[in-house]
This record gives C-alpha cells, structure tokens and sequence, in this order.
C-alpha cells in the first residue's frame, strides 16, 4: 500500500492505493475502527496479476466510526477456502470522528443573483454565481445520492433567499433513478417525466451547474454526466 500512510488523517472516502499480484486481481480493502467494527468491506481490481505487482485504486465509502483511530486493510481471499492473506493493515486517524458520528455536514450549490450581478450586470447566467450554502445530513453509504436528492427538493430558508440564492428546484416530475462513480466519472441517471430539464442555454445551464457543483465537492468525482443525455440540454 501507498496510501494511506500510516497515521494518516483521513475522510470518507479514503483513496486507497497500491500494487498487488493477488489472484485475477481480486484486491479486497476493508476499514474498521479500533473497536474492530467494520466500516466497509468492498473490493477493487488491480490492472493485471501473475507475473509482477499491478497498480489498483479506489475510492472507499465508510460508515461512521466508533473510536478517532482505525485500520485500512487490503488483502486477498485464499482461492481454497476464502481465508485472508498477504494482509497488510495501516493504522489511520478518523478526522471525520465526530461526537454525533450519524452526522455529516455538506454543501447545495445554488444560483446566486446578487452574484451574478457583481459578476456581470448585463449577460448574468454566470457559472461562478452558483454558490454552496451549507446542510448537515444524516451520514449514509450513499453521500453523493443523499446530496443530490436534497439539493433537487430546493428548500432554501428565507435568509438564504434574501442574500440573492434562488432555484427551480423541485421540478415535477424530475427524480434521480442511480447514481455511478467509476474512475472518477460519476454518471447520474434521473427521470424527467415531464421534460422540465430543456429550456434556454442559460437556463439549463445553471441547472447543470448546480448538480455537477454538488456532485464534484465528493473526492473522487471529476467529471459529471446526465443519463439520458437528452436531459439539461437547450
């Protein structure tokens, strides 16, 4: 393992990296607390085995832990019995340990017109004006899913509205069906039953704007795609 070194602060989720050899590249990680309680257990696979050590990366959602301290594990099944070997456990500090560990704080990015006004009196629809306000959330396995979700329900409070925030959000019949991270694409599948996602360049342009904002404030997401792609076009 390369990462995390031990003693590492780390956040959830831990980019966990490496070189193994383990059988058809099968590289299990798991994260667990000093309490012993599983955090997560999921696997990755290295790009080829055998004849030399392959690299392999992944980016781990946890649970909350228990205790400040804990493990990251990789490790490979026995092919014979499903024993564990070749295990190596990196001792890692929580920094997300929180005395209300089911809590998890995060960002909606919203169109700010005030902004944009600074920005550009004339044009407005300005990328940069789509601005976080902060919420805190129940910790799930599904962070980015649960972000999203919130933020397509709108809900600004009338202090965030009277400081310039504003937003379509709900749009009937829009809802988020899936959601997929994979080397660092994210691909959000939703439902727009009602074709509420098509309009003016600029507008459509914000509404992107404020999910892909959402969405990239997550590690491990550096690009944001719609599916159908037909959706938030002009």
């Amino acid at each position: 393992m390369t990462a995390p070194v031990p003693y590492q602060k780390i956040t959830s989720p831990v980019s966990v990296l490496g070189n193994s050899n383990f059988f058809e590249t099968n590289t299990r990680i798991r994260v667990k607390d000093e309490a012993g309680k599983v955090l997560a257990d999921t696997f990755t696979n290295a790009n080829g085995w055998m004849d030399k050590l392959y690299p392999f990366l992944a980016n781990v959602f946890y649970d909350a832990p228990s205790s400040p301290r804990g493990f990251v594990e990789v490790f490979e099944n026995s092919a014979k019995d499903g024993s564990e070997q070749n295990k190596v456990s990196i001792p890692v500090i929580f920094e997300d340990y929180q005395i209300n560990p089911q809590k998890l704080k995060i960002n909606l990015y919203y169109y700010n017109k005030i902004k944009d006004q600074e920005l550009n009196p004339s044009i407005g629809c300005n990328r940069e004006a789509v601005l976080p306000v902060e919420r805190e959330v129940e910790r799930t396995k599904t962070p980015i899913q649960d972000a999203i979700n919130l933020l397509l329900q709108g809900g600004l409070t009338e202090s965030e509205k009277q400081e310039g925030f504003f937003t379509e959000f709900p749009l009937e019949g829009l809802s988020l069906k899936g959601a997929n991270l994979k080397n660092g694409a994210l691909i959000l599948e939703f439902e727009d039953k009602n074709n509420k996602t098509t309009g003016g360049s600029c507008r459509v342009g914000l509404l992107w704007a404020q999910i892909e904002k959402t969405a990239k404030q997550f590690p491990g997401v550096n690009s944001v795609s719609f599916q159908p792609d037909i959706l938030f076009q002009p």
